[in-house]
């Protein structure tokens, strides 16, 4: 049972204000409970965890949203925390017989993970005839995660990213082109 409560507000007509709460289960993934990987060329073995527990959260969001028939903008943040965090092949040593980094998926304790979320897509169209067909799109996310027990950072996070992108689309709809960045 993981029980998720939300609210939404409509200032407006295009926007729109949200808040919700979540509870989280996640068993272990296969892979990460029966890995099995050995690369001796470059000195990488990965081992099984069957003892892996499955991981629990408890997470907030806040967010806004603003969509028109030429555009859609979206902010998020959130705030999650975990109890027996399962962190993917994680470095856990180096075996000295054969001098291999180890990696196994493990439980961490206790962690957190905060960050936000924020897109846009614009339709150029709406605001110049000579533009009809292009569309804009632009993302950012950025999240930092912590071991609650070690205060140390979450190595698994991703890193910060952006997205930025332009794509056409013919006035008969049959062919689509775009262009994207990812920094």
């Amino acid at each position: 049972f993981t029980p998720r409560l939300g609210v939404v507000y409509h200032p407006g007509d295009v926007w729109s204000v949200y808040g919700q709460y979540a509870s989280g289960f996640r068993a272990p993934p296969f892979e990460d409970a029966n890995i099995g990987l050995d690369i001796p060329l470059f000195g990488y073995r990965a081992i099984p965890n069957p003892d892996l527990k499955s991981e629990t959260s408890d997470g907030f969001e806040l967010g806004t949203r603003r969509i028109t028939s030429s555009s859609r903008f979206s902010l998020a943040l959130f705030d999650t925390e975990y109890d027996d965090f399962i962190e993917s092949r994680s470095p856990i040593g180096i075996d000295e017989a054969t001098g291999d980094l180890i990696f196994q998926s493990i439980n961490i304790g206790q962690a957190r993970i905060y960050g936000m979320d924020l897109g846009l897509d614009q339709d150029l169209g709406a605001w110049s005839d000579s533009l009809q067909g292009l569309t804009l799109r632009a993302s950012a996310f950025w999240a930092k995660g912590s071991n609650r027990q070690t205060d140390e950072p979450l190595n698994s996070i991703a890193p910060p990213q952006a997205v930025l992108g332009l794509s056409w689309v013919s006035p008969a709809g049959d062919w689509e082109l775009g262009l994207a960045a990812t920094v």
